[in-house]
């Protein structure tokens, strides 16, 4: 989505929709290089990645 917004942007020669882009593609990469990920309906710590967060221990 990015990459399209992107090049949409150098196609039209639209500055907005470059810097759009730019910043949603960075965005998501920053996201994923930091281990978060897309978003499940379950809840914000369910990514496809995998749970993110404090690791919840069971009690013995």
């Amino acid at each position: 989505m990015a990459v399209l917004l992107y090049l949409a942007g150098v196609v039209w020669k639209e500055p907005v929709l470059i810097f759009s882009g730019i910043i949603l593609f960075g965005h998501a990469s920053l996201d994923r290089a930091l281990g978060y990920g897309l978003k499940r309906k379950e809840g914000f710590k369910y990514t496809h990645l995998g749970i993110i967060g404090k690791k919840e221990y069971e009690r013995r």
